[in-house]
């Protein structure tokens, strides 16, 4: 029987550390016992005690040792000659023989030890005479058996577990506090003298994927075959249940799970050197979903406004500084998205000398390795190729190859999880969807039906892109790394240590953009401007402008990035560079893609389709209101004028000889009516 050790709300911050408001969501959570006191505080309610038992174990052994000491023995009378029967708790044999256990092992021996430590003390002070001990109170001791009650009652231990501490320490000394492991650990009993019965019980769960319940069942069925001569007992449920979870653990991956759940838990793995690398040696890419739904506000025309969606974050990581220097966001990922993020990583950072990538289609259409892409014109594959930059493919579904997939998770647990509040995270799977989510995105739908989606309370598309973009900025500039090579240092004081600003070479962007940008023929307007995605776009500086000026009425190919088209280049039909092109409009709102200006164009026209309604409205309304155009009004003013005009009109001047003028089928048809 466990005695709880009941504590004030004040002693147990001070031992736990927590705070108060943390101390109070464990309690609703009913992860803190407590218990209300006759005591009333000062806006009238019970004063709460808090067991020492939900304190943290480090808490709890600093507690008893509190108690220890509080309530420690004095000894009063001793044996004239002390002698000295089991090692003491703070004795060298103690401490070699803790310090030889595992540190769970020493931990557990260690509080035990200090639970006895008392009767320890007076085993050790009797020498053919009983000593005498009192206790904090005034009360005698002069037994092993007192010393043992004494300890029960402030330790909070029953005496019976407190004497087989004692009995264990007694034979085994210090080793002997720590639990030993059983030595049927994983095995069973029963299933080893039916040798037949368990392969028939391995074969139904392994090969057949059946649940427990239905091999127990199937057992049963089969057990007159299956049984020794002359045993008629069949195994229970728990006794199949507790054989089969014993099975090692890679076995039940590999048949229940398979090779993937095998590469990802149990399959050895290379660990690269990482201070071996240098900065910009490795760049490492790979997409990601964000577990939280969003809302389009524009910033992907693909998708039509306020739909809910999971934005994707394509990403590049440097391997060996952890820093990420390119990123693109889009709805689904693709050679474009990626070009977009090298294109932006080398930008700033130069190239890399080895670009590490998935499998995917849309990775190996820019790494242009291997056979012909179907579908992809020479001249556009092997980016990577051109750019003298290698690319190396990972091992398929191994995620332990990519580097890249640890900052994934923390990206996962550190920012996705902060839009729980607003009900919007998902989870990494629809099994752990938590409920808060299903009803924003039922919310959601009902407010797109009632036609009120900015009531939504999905975050816009645009917030959660710079959010994100500002936790990956204080990750590379704030975040302390734990990994290899890392040394508690940041991303960013790696990367530059390593490679300082002055021997980086970033590329500019003419010379990456024949490479990577999508390319459109285009005649050359006047001033050298040509329209593009229903935009105009201008030379870029006086050198472009020469050089267009002398391609005015001339086809050229104007080459974009589809998801950044605020800015341009002009090649020639043979791709010779001409000059560099910008949007007149879009630059000013920053990157916009291909597909935003769709968007914006369909957006255009439907607000010129409203305001032309909402013209022709007010025109029927006052005309119903019996108002006329002001050719009327002077018309019916003339009328009603009474004085002679002195403007005299001129006689209408007919040709002379002009044929006789050619009437149309209505007109005709009117005439014949008339008449």
């Amino acid at each position: 029987m466990v005695h709880h050790d009941w504590l004030s709300k004040s002693d147990f911050i001070a031992l736990s550390g927590w705070s108060s408001r943390h101390i109070e969501r464990k309690e609703a959570n009913g992860e803190i016992t407590t218990r209300k006191t006759s005591e009333r505080s000062a806006n009238g309610k019970p004063v709460k005690q808090y067991a020492a038992s939900s304190l943290p174990a480090d808490a709890q052994m600093q507690r008893l040792r509190q108690r220890m000491a509080s309530e420690s023995l004095v000894p009063v009378r001793q044996s004239l000659t002390a002698v000295a029967t089991l090692p003491a708790p703070d004795s060298d044999k103690t401490i070699r023989v803790l310090d030889a256990m595992s540190p769970e092992e020493k931990k557990q021996a260690e509080s035990r030890l200090a639970v006895i430590s008392p009767m320890v003390d007076f085993q050790n002070r009797t020498n053919g005479h009983r000593p005498v001990f009192r206790s904090a109170t005034g009360v005698e001791i002069t037994t092993l058996g007192g010393v043992a009650r004494h300890v029960a009652s402030i330790s909070g231990f029953s005496e019976r577990q407190i004497w087989r501490w004692w009995v264990r320490y007694s034979e085994d000394g210090p080793g002997g506090l720590a639990d030993r492991r059983r030595s049927d650990l994983n095995t069973s009993r029963f299933f080893s003298q039916h040798l037949e019965a368990g392969q028939f019980a391995q074969n139904k769960y392994l090969n057949e994927r059946l649940s427990f319940k239905l091999v127990h069942e199937a057992l049963l069925r089969e057990w007159p075959r299956l049984r020794n001569s002359g045993d008629d007992r069949a195994p229970d449920y728990k006794t199949l249940r507790v054989y089969l979870k014993g099975l090692s653990p890679l076995v039940k991956a590999v048949a229940r799970e398979g090779e993937r759940r095998y590469n990802d838990d149990f399959a050895p793995f290379l660990i690269r050197k990482v201070e071996a690398v240098r900065p910009n040696q490795y760049w490492i890419s790979d997409h990601m979903i964000h577990d939280v739904w969003v809302r389009n506000d524009g910033v992907f025309g693909e998708l039509d406004d306020n739909e809910a969606f999971r934005p994707t974050l394509t990403c590049i990581q440097d391997m060996r500084s952890r820093r990420i220097v390119g990123t693109a966001w889009c709805v689904n990922p693709s050679s474009e998205s990626i070009s977009s993020a090298l294109r932006f990583a080398m930008r700033l950072y130069g190239r890399p000398q080895t670009l590490y990538i998935d499998n995917g289609k849309d990775y190996k259409r820019v790494a242009g390795s291997g056979a012909q892409i179907p579908g992809v014109s020479p001249d556009c594959q092997g980016v990577l190729n051109r750019l003298g930059i290698n690319s190396q493919h990972c091992i398929p579904y191994h995620p332990q190859s990519k580097q890249i997939e640890s900052f994934f998770k923390t990206l996962h647990q550190r920012f996705d999880v902060l839009f729980k509040a607003a009900g919007c995270y998902c989870g990494t799977s629809p099994a752990s969807r938590p409920e808060e989510c299903a009803a924003a995105l039922r919310e959601h739908k009902r407010l797109m039906r009632e036609g009120r989606p900015e009531n939504s309370p999905l975050p816009l598309a645009s917030e959660f892109i710079q959010l994100a973009a500002n936790w990956i900025d204080e990750f590379n500039f704030c975040f302390p790394h734990s990994g290899q090579g890392m040394n508690g240092r940041t991303p960013r004081d790696i990367y530059d240590a390593e490679l300082p600003e002055s021997n980086r070479a970033p590329v500019q962007a003419i010379d990456v953009a024949q490479l990577f940008w999508n390319r459109e023929k285009r005649i050359v307007a006047e001033g050298g401007c040509v329209n593009l995605f229903n935009a105009r776009y201008e030379p870029a500086d006086p050198e472009s402008y020469a050089a267009l000026m002398l391609a005015v009425k001339t086809e050229v190919l104007v080459a974009c990035d589809p998801l950044n088209v605020g800015e341009a280049i002009a090649l020639t039909l043979d791709e010779k560079y001409l000059g560099a092109l910008r949007a007149q409009e879009l630059l000013v709102h920053g990157e916009t893609s291909a597909a935003q200006i769709r968007h914006s164009m369909r957006a255009r026209h439907a607000a010129l389709r409203a305001a032309k309604q909402y013209v022709a409205a007010i025109g029927r309304q006052r005309a119903l209101a019996g108002d006329v155009t002001e050719i009327e009004s002077l018309g019916r003013r003339a009328s009603a004028r009474t004085a002679p005009n002195i403007h005299r009109a001129l006689p209408v001047l007919k040709a002379v000889n002009a044929p006789e003028p050619r009437l149309h089928v209505d007109d005709i048809v009117d005439r014949i009516l008339e008449d």
